[in-house]
């Protein structure tokens, strides 16, 4: 059984109008798909990511292998590769504000985990999505 509702386009209506170029219909669909997915990061452009990101280097260098450069920053004490670990669990939240106040310890820790949040995700995005591909020797 097929419901259809009134005044809602057909298939081919739809198949019709996406394919049709510089229509107000197209126009409005690619700019919807274009707010969904801007290739963004959350903290910052990609240059400013890259430095905050540790890198390892890596002497095997494959057809998938990660961009690194030589100025790249080192990798600080404690600091674990998110792509190879649990990620932190965020702290509980604070029953006394709706608004994160700075003298709360118990806000101080959601936001710091917030921002910590951020850049993690930066830096799975960074590690995940990043890389130069090239035919191994």
């Amino acid at each position: 059984m097929m419901l259809w509702l009134k005044g809602a386009f057909t298939p081919q209506q739809i198949r019709d109008r996406i394919m049709s170029t510089n229509t107000p219909f197209q126009k409005a669909l690619v700019d919807y798909l274009e707010s969904a997915h801007r290739g963004e990061f959350i903290t910052g452009s990609m240059d400013e990511v890259k430095l905050k990101v540790p890198m390892p280097r890596e002497g095997r260098k494959g057809i998938h292998a990660i961009k690194t450069q030589d100025d790249h920053i080192k990798i600080p004490i404690g600091y674990k590769d998110p792509t190879q670990t649990l990620p932190k669990e965020p702290p509980p939240t604070c029953t006394l504000h709706t608004n994160i106040e700075n003298n709360c310890i118990a806000c101080s820790n959601l936001s710091n985990w917030w921002n910590e949040f951020d850049n993690t995700v930066d830096d799975l995005l960074y590690r995940s999505n990043i890389h130069k591909c090239r035919m191994a020797n």
